[in-house]
């Protein structure tokens, strides 16, 4: 309805509010960060295939995952995403960044639309809201904690999966399963 939709829109300007200030710092905190950053850059460069050297000095190890020449500890569903936002933003940390953030709103959203019917409005706004208010979310979409933005991205894009496969078989429609 028209009340969700507006609903929706003030959580994610809540969810900017609280997460995307200072989100283009220059700073790398840690290595998990550095990795995500150089297979995003590696896919920005060749997209079917993520990786973090591309002419590597030595040959690679298939079994070390930190040094295989396709790089695929996780799904690469984030990292095409990144290197989508690289093309768009500049091959920046930004980049990946702004990827993680929208991933954490659409697990708001998600957050939102699952708990509406059973909880009502008012609690799935606020659970909604309070997600996001989460420290430790903030943490992960500027990049400052292991276990960063890929994951904001993944967890983002699993949450509106649910959401929509909940609202599949709400509406006995495959057409939403499939979105």
């Amino acid at each position: 309805t028209r009340l969700d939709g507006l609903l929706l829109v003030a959580l994610v300007i809540w969810g900017l509010a609280q997460l995307a200030p200072h989100l283009a710092h220059p700073a790398i905190y840690n290595w998990d960060e550095a990795m995500h950053q150089a297979a995003a850059r590696g896919t920005h460069d060749t997209f079917f295939t993520p990786h973090i050297y591309k002419a590597p000095l030595y040959p690679s190890d298939p079994r070390h995952w930190w040094a295989a020449h396709v790089w695929m500890h996780k799904p690469t569903g984030p990292f095409w995403f990144g290197a989508l936002m690289m093309h768009v933003v500049g091959v920046t940390p930004l980049a990946l960044r702004l990827a993680s953030l929208l991933g954490h709103l659409a697990a708001a959203a998600s957050i939102y639309l699952i708990a509406r019917r059973p909880a009502g409005r008012l609690w799935a706004t606020l659970g909604a809201a309070a997600f996001l208010a989460l420290p430790f979310g903030w943490q992960l979409v500027q990049g400052r904690f292991f276990g960063d933005v890929t994951d904001c991205t993944l967890a983002g894009c699993n949450a509106l999966a649910v959401a929509l496969l909940f609202h599949a078989t709400r509406e006995r429609s495959w057409r939403w399963g499939l979105a």
